[in-house]
């Protein structure tokens, strides 16, 4: 009896070491995806002087062709002068699906970002973003 308790003692918890490892893994993984799409998000708000017109067609392309459409982003600051901040919102929408059943549960959060313009005022890229 006393060796059979402690093969399900082991047993229990190696599994949830291996469950522990994976989650940690997954949440590790899509936290660097994650840094991956705000760092190329930031540079095309950055260099569009906000989230103009131009710059939101290139991240929600960005979103769709490299993350699966996984992420977006929004913001009120469009068309900042230069060296000024631009605060912006990504979005994740993670979907997570078992094979082992039916259950689809997305993961659903925002984090809040700020950059600063990098275009000026009457540079032909500004004036070419809006357009």
């Amino acid at each position: 009896m006393n060796r059979y308790f402690i093969f399900i003692l082991t047993f229990t918890s190696t599994i949830l070491m291996a469950l522990f490892l994976f989650m940690f893994g997954l949440t590790s993984y899509n936290s660097i995806i994650l840094s991956n799409y705000q760092a190329q998000v930031e540079q095309i708000i950055s260099h569009a002087g906000g989230l103009n017109q131009g710059a939101k067609l290139m991240a929600d392309q960005l979103s769709k062709e490299h993350f699966h459409g996984m992420y977006s982003v929004s913001s009120n600051d469009v068309n900042v002068g230069f060296h000024k901040p631009i605060s912006y919102t990504v979005s994740a929408n993670i979907p997570i699906k078992l094979n082992i059943s039916e259950f689809s549960h997305p993961i659903i959060f925002t984090n809040h970002y700020t950059t600063r313009s990098q275009i000026r005022q009457n540079s032909q890229d500004f004036n070419s973003m809006n357009n």
